[in-house]
């Protein structure tokens, strides 16, 4: 399936400080798509839940970006529910955590997780993640404008 710009980025995080240090590390990117924020688990999972029902897939994120400590269902748990659905099976999902500890980190690998991020998340590592994943397009603002001119 092809992606376009016009999909939204999913970020799945419950702190204020952690969702402003994401958007401006996309920001910084030049990032072209939308940010879509919800804070626990339960709010993913009904986001999720309409983008898999869309009839037009350009309401399902291009990428989610998923912290492990979340209100409600933890973000592994997002993640092992993602997979059991057919709409969603195949959408990146970039896993976040405040802790390097080992069962998060294997669980995400197991259920196919692109990466593990520790967090405070460095600019360096999110952009290293996107563009081993072939969404430059979705940082590169010049992406538009280089076709303009």
């Amino acid at each position: 399936m092809t992606r376009s710009p016009g999909q939204p980025i999913l970020l799945v995080e419950d702190s204020a400080v952690a969702v402003e240090m994401v958007r401006q590390s996309l920001r910084d990117g030049g990032l072209v798509n939308r940010v879509d924020v919800v804070a626990n688990g339960d709010e993913a999972h009904r986001y999720l839940s309409v983008a898999a029902d869309a009839a037009s897939h350009r309401y399902r994120p291009v990428l989610v970006l998923l912290d492990v400590n979340l209100p409600g269902p933890s973000g592994i748990e997002v993640l092992e529910w993602m997979r059991s659905q057919r709409a969603l099976e195949d959408v990146p999902v970039v896993v976040m955590s405040a802790s390097s500890a080992v069962d998060p980190i294997e669980d995400a690998h197991r259920l196919g997780a692109e990466a593990f991020l520790v967090k405070p998340v460095a600019y360096d590592a999110l952009m290293d993640v996107i563009t081993r994943l072939r969404l430059p397009w979705a940082l590169q603002g010049r992406w538009e404008r280089d076709g303009d001119g």
